[in-house]
């Protein structure tokens, strides 16, 4: 029968393992086989967890991002090793972390339960709710066609109309101060610089139809 091949998980518990059965202790000066450099590692600590080549490495590296073995530059080389007590602080830490979310997740399911309960009220299938839904859809349709209907009169608007009125009658009124202040304009060359009003009038352009703008003109006004 074929050996069963260890998963990634199995192989990083079984290097974490190692490292933790062979811990060092700090009040003691390191003993033998209790930290290591990579060199080690790969001659010492993957023969005895049975993991060799370059898989290796990359078993280490996830001990080191799972916080199963520690790591620090020393002197002119780095070092590994790991203490039991850290791993287990580290899995409590985290066993806490889960823990605690786990409450919170659970507390806004049942509030969410609850909100879903309390909505659903009044709201049991029946003939009746099936009737009064169809409705509500009809009516909607209606409601839509209505709008559609009526943005073909928004020319017509109340609100539109009054606000064009307001528009005409301030466009009136600033067509008619430019017509008088050109008026007060040839009147002043006039009397103050002895310009030649006729000709003043050609270089405006200002002929026998240049003068104020009643209401009753806009009325005439095509187009």
């Amino acid at each position: 029968m074929a050996k069963k091949t260890s998963t990634k998980e199995e192989k990083v518990y079984k290097f974490a393992k190692y490292f933790t059965d062979h811990v060092c202790v700090l009040l003691l000066p390191f003993t033998k086989n209790s930290v290591y450099n990579m060199a080690e590692i790969e001659k010492v600590v993957s023969k005895s967890v049975g993991i060799g080549g370059q898989i290796v490495k990359e078993i280490l590296q996830a001990c080191l991002d799972e916080d199963m073995v520690i790591t620090e530059k020393i002197g002119g080389g780095r070092y590994y090793w790991s203490f039991s007590g850290l791993v287990v602080a580290e899995t409590d830490q985290k066993l806490e972390t889960v823990t605690a979310t786990h409450a919170t997740v659970s507390e806004a399911h049942e509030k969410a339960k609850q909100a879903l309960a309390s909505a659903r009220v009044g709201r049991e299938e029946s003939a009746e709710r099936t009737e009064k839904l169809a409705t509500l859809r009809r009516l909607k349709a209606e409601a839509d066609a209505a709008r559609t209907e009526l943005k073909k009169y928004s020319a017509m608007d109340p609100e539109t109309v009054e606000r064009k009125r307001r528009g005409r009658g301030e466009a009136l009124e600033a067509v008619n101060r430019w017509t008088d202040n050109t008026f007060s304009l040839i009147s002043a060359c006039v009397k103050e610089y002895g310009v030649e009003e006729a000709g003043l009038k050609t270089a405006l352009a200002v002929n026998a139809s240049f003068d104020v703008v009643e209401e009753d003109d806009l009325k005439k006004i095509k187009g």
